[in-house]
């Protein structure tokens, strides 16, 4: 934890030319929030119950400290619970297969939160857009070193873009901001059930819904259908979809489960599981 900061302080630093002690007790707190203020205005839904969600949202100001709001619906043949540490499918023990009619799919937002960071220029506001610039720029490093296949600097990296999340919540950290954190959050939540909707509403089922992903199976024949989906919510959400497919699911509940993808069959890799 305390490299993979220390890899964007650095770097932060280096680009402003400051001091850490200019910076190092810097924070945006932030006690009272208003949700309509921090929803994106592309957000928006075609079926009642989640227009209805969104509305409610809108209507509320809370302490984005405060974990313990959540909201219970109902889209398809799913319960979801929405909260502001993200949404999730409530399951039932399950066995999803795919053959020569039906395709099993995790459909996952590749870097969702760096993602959000960056196309839609959210940063601490104690940090300014330099904060941008330098998070952008580990991003760019990191994808060169797994394009050339050096697995520690593209690990390292990594490590250093996914934690800033959590810190963006830590009142000890220097990245202290519970605004842009629960913007990240709030809105990376409402992108992910415009595309479960998406789906619902063309006939594909959704098998789960986990934080920055969607499980979904449909008939083969609905492939251009899914296509056309994706590459329409990428366009409006500066985001990009990535697909794994499996050959069998076997789901106990959200976060406990068994994939094996496709190909396992014949290759008998242990990878694929």
């Amino acid at each position: 934890v305390n490299l993979r900061m220390e890899i964007l302080r650095q770097r932060y630093l280096s680009e402003t030319g400051l001091k850490w002690k200019d910076i190092k007790d810097l924070r945006s707190p932030c006690e009272f929030l208003c949700l309509k203020d921090i929803i994106f205005v592309f957000i928006l839904f075609q079926t009642a119950v989640l227009q209805n969600l969104l509305t409610d949202l809108k209507q509320q100001c809370i302490n984005p400290n405060d974990n313990s709001f959540e909201r219970t619906f109902i889209l398809g043949k799913n319960k979801y619970t929405f909260g502001m540490g993200g949404v999730h499918t409530v399951n039932k023990p399950s066995c999803y297969f795919s053959d020569n009619q039906w395709v099993t799919c995790d459909v996952d937002v590749a870097s969702m939160y760096p993602s959000i960071i960056l196309e839609h220029n959210v940063y601490p506001e104690h940090l300014g857009k330099e904060f941008l610039k330098v998070y952008g720029k580990i991003k760019s490093d990191r994808i060169k070193a797994k394009h050339d296949g050096n697995k520690l600097v593209d690990s390292t990296l990594k490590l250093s873009l996914n934690g800033l999340s959590g810190n963006l919540q830590n009142e000890h950290s220097w990245v202290y901001s519970p605004k842009t954190v629960l913007r990240i959050r709030l809105n990376g939540q409402l992108m992910l059930l415009m595309l479960a909707e998406a789906f619902e509403l063309s006939q594909i089922s959704v098998i789960q819904a986990n934080t920055d992903g969607l499980f979904v199976q449909y008939q083969k024949h609905q492939q251009p259908i899914v296509d056309q989906i994706c590459r329409a919510w990428e366009k409006t959400t500066k985001l990009i979809l990535e697909a794994d497919y499996f050959e069998s699911f076997y789901q106990f509940a959200i976060n406990d489960y068994v994939g094996v993808k496709s190909g396992y069959s014949e290759t008998k890799n242990s990878k694929l599981i």
